[in-house]
């Protein structure tokens, strides 16, 4: 036997323990932790599940750190544990649902994938992943939940990025919540926004806006960026939007929005991107994450250039963003060039 077996057994049980924090989740451990301590036997009753594999789920929970005993027996959750709840800052509760619920599935279709280049979801589920979301309204929660708790690691670092301060107006195409107009909306003052997105994808967006004091500023617009997208702002944003779509369909988006553009109009394209030479180990597994989920893997900075061009914008600008693994792309219209 070789002697990194056990480190490899150990990294490979990973999918053990999120499909075991999925069960947690799902049958009500974590619910019922969060009202106070519990024995195995009357957590195992609560949740009408067998009492020994209750205790077993139990123990691989506390080897995760994600319970403890309780001093006066029983178990509870740790400060760890609580984060699998959907409400607190940080919730992990979407991530362990999202992945069980819509990667594992595409996951286990990743050889089909690399064998066509098409999408392991669609073959797993006969339908696209949007698609899907749209159908599986609770489902499509977890995940933007999940989107939602992840914007609040590179928000900051955006804003730090690049200065947003000369333009008056934008328009946040594909914004879906609106995470990123209210935290543009709350950091420029002087600022208005337009968030623009599909119905069902503004749902929470009023919610989300108003919570940053910012709702008076910003205008929610439904539609699809297929069709057309609100014109004449003096920046637009496609934030984690373009790596979802292949080339024709990112390209026929972009052209909308060029079209919408005024002659002196700014795109940004916030997204993850390999970088043209050298290792990037965290873009690599994202690549093979979207080969997967819709049958496009990464784009290299180079492809995004490529692809800007095609919709008649010049990218001058293209950065990795500190402290994140993604890229910003500044682009302006081409003059002569109309999509």
């Amino acid at each position: 036997m070789s002697s990194d077996y056990l480190q490899l057994e150990q990294r490979l049980s990973d999918l053990l323990v999120m499909q075991a924090l999925y069960s947690a989740i799902d049958l009500g451990v974590i619910d019922r932790l969060t009202a106070g301590p519990m024995t195995d036997a009357r957590l195992a009753e609560a949740i009408a599940a067998d009492p020994r594999a209750t205790q077993h789920l139990l123990r691989l929970l506390g080897d995760e750190g994600i319970v403890q005993a309780a001093p006066g027996g029983g178990w509870t959750l740790t400060d760890y544990g609580t984060r699998f709840r959907p409400e607190v800052p940080g919730s992990l509760h979407g991530l362990v649902l999202s992945y069980v619920e819509l990667l594992h599935p595409a996951y286990r279709r990743l050889r089909f994938s690399i064998t066509t280049g098409q999408s392991g979801f669609l073959a797993a589920f006969q339908t696209g992943f949007y698609e899907h979301l749209a159908r599986h309204p609770r489902v499509g929660a977890h995940f933007n939940n999940w989107m939602d708790t992840s914007s609040s690691d590179w928000l900051p670092a955006l804003l730090r990025a690049y200065d947003f301060a000369p333009f008056r107006s934008f328009v946040d195409v594909g914004g879906s919540r609106g995470r990123l107009s209210a935290a543009l909306l709350a950091a420029y003052p002087r600022m208005t926004g337009t968030l623009f997105d599909l119905d069902q994808a503004l749902a929470e967006a009023p919610a989300v806006l108003a919570a940053a004091g910012v709702e008076s500023r910003c205008e929610c617009i439904a539609g699809s960026f297929f069709a057309a997208v609100p014109q004449g702002a003096e920046l637009y944003l496609l934030s984690r939007v373009l790596f979802n779509w292949d080339d024709a369909r990112a390209v026929a988006i972009l052209k909308q929005v060029r079209a919408a553009m005024p002659p002196q109009g700014v795109l940004l394209v916030i997204d993850m991107a390999l970088p043209d030479q050298g290792s990037a180990p965290a873009q690599t597994l994202t690549s093979l994450n979207l080969l997967a989920l819709f049958g496009v893997p990464l784009r290299t900075v180079g492809e995004y250039r490529a692809l800007l061009g095609r919709a008649g914008l010049s990218a001058r600008r293209s950065d990795k963003i500190a402290d994140t693994d993604l890229a910003l792309f500044e682009a302006v219209p081409i003059a002569g060039r109309h999509p």
